[in-house]
């Protein structure tokens, strides 16, 4: 996103990044048991904004949470958990991975949305980290770097990438990802990235 609005002419020097939305959640509860092979997939499924959805890869599992999902004649690969509140959901996230992606296509991150990707980063992205889950985000978006910055994830062009990514990854890389995960997770919980950005407003009065 800085990089557009430096490109639209607003002075660099007058931006801060943020890097991140922060997540707080009411009630936290740690995870203690995660299953790597099922990816989460949370937000509003409005056909119109998550096409992609309805051609998920036959692998791996998918666990759907959210308004707006078409349940009938699901794959067998996917489940819908139904839908919850926001204070609710991190608590009731069961799986291995989030997934953030948008727009049009399984294989790309395509149309109006999945070019927005490429400048925004998504509130769910936020809440998986926040709950405790490393992310899969796509090779093109804003939230890529942040990934590589923090190890909190794994980067893909596809999704149908996810599976033989899943089957590289042996445990202890696995639990890696968790243990950097929770790093990234207690700061969003407790404001860290929004602090952070104040702190550089102030500095730069």
């Amino acid at each position: 996103m800085k990089a557009e609005l430096v490109r639209l002419g607003i002075p660099e020097e007058k931006i801060v990044s943020l890097e991140i939305f922060d997540y707080l959640i009411p009630h936290y509860k740690e995870k203690k048991a995660y299953e790597k092979e099922t990816i989460l997939l949370a937000g509003n499924f409005d056909i119109r904004k998550t096409k992609y959805a309805r051609q998920l890869p036959e692998k791996p599992d998918f666990s759907i949470y959210g308004i707006n999902f078409e349940e009938e004649n699901l794959p067998h690969n996917v489940h819908y958990q139904g839908a919850f509140s926001p204070d609710e959901l991190p608590n009731r996230l069961h799986g291995g991975f989030g997934l953030v992606w948008d727009g049009d296509s399984p294989h790309t991150c395509s149309g109006r949305y999945g070019e927005y990707l490429k400048m925004n980063n998504p509130h769910k992205a936020s809440l998986y980290l926040a709950s405790g889950f490393p992310i899969i985000v796509w090779s093109q978006s804003a939230l890529a770097d942040f990934v590589r910055k923090n190890q909190c994830g794994i980067i893909v062009d596809s999704l149908f990438e996810i599976a033989d990514c899943l089957n590289s990854i042996d445990e202890e890389d696995y639990q890696e990802l968790i243990k950097n995960s929770k790093i990234v997770g207690e700061k969003l919980r407790n404001g860290y990235f929004l602090k952070t950005a104040l702190e550089k407003c102030e500095r730069n009065l």
